[in-house]
């Protein structure tokens, strides 16, 4: 997902321009992933499709793609349709250690982008995430339940946690967002 991430923001590939997209696998990874076109938010998780369309559709994958109204409509089916996962042998024979996987994105006028995947993912032990990687990340699974402002606050409020005596201000912030979703 990273791998397809990194190439579809360096590129700016839109949605329109994507003709196709391989993802090359061992069965480590693809044998867990039980479906092929998700049709629901439960399916998507386990379908490397999905996740992969998801990337394409909306440059992440957090709480407001796993949803079924996004999962299974039109724009997420057709990408789906236009993804396909492959075994492949050599990837296979390098071990189960890492999750090691290939892609292969061709577009619609005929250009063709191959990238290896990190076999370090992100927020690994090998490859921790950066401070603006939590954030964005923290923004993405609270985009809806909190304003802008207010996740700006709270990020600020986490940062200097240990800098403060107490928990006592955070306590409240997050008390005032709790009231105001009740």
């Amino acid at each position: 997902m990273d791998a397809l991430l990194e190439l579809v923001v360096e590129h700016d590939i839109k949605p329109e321009d994507v003709k196709r997209i391989k993802f090359y696998a061992a069965s480590n990874i693809l044998e867990p992933i039980r479906y092929s076109l998700a049709i629901n938010h439960l399916q998507a998780k386990f379908s490397m499709q999905a996740l992969l369309a998801m990337i394409v559709l909306r440059r992440r994958a957090g709480p407001q793609e796993f949803v079924t109204e996004f999962v299974g409509g039109q724009a997420m089916q057709a990408m789906q349709q236009r993804i396909e996962t492959i075994h492949d042998p050599e990837i296979e024979a390098m071990g189960y250690e890492w999750i090691r996987s290939k892609l292969v994105l061709e577009t619609a006028d005929g250009r063709i982008f191959e990238k290896q995947a990190d076999k370090r993912y992100r927020g690994g032990p090998s490859k921790p995430m950066t401070n603006a990687e939590v954030e964005e990340k923290f923004m993405i699974c609270t985009d809806g339940l909190l304003t802008p402002a207010q996740q700006k606050i709270l990020i600020s409020e986490i940062w200097s946690i240990c800098s403060n005596d107490s928990c006592t201000h955070l306590l409240g912030i997050l008390g005032s967002v709790v009231a105001q979703k009740h």
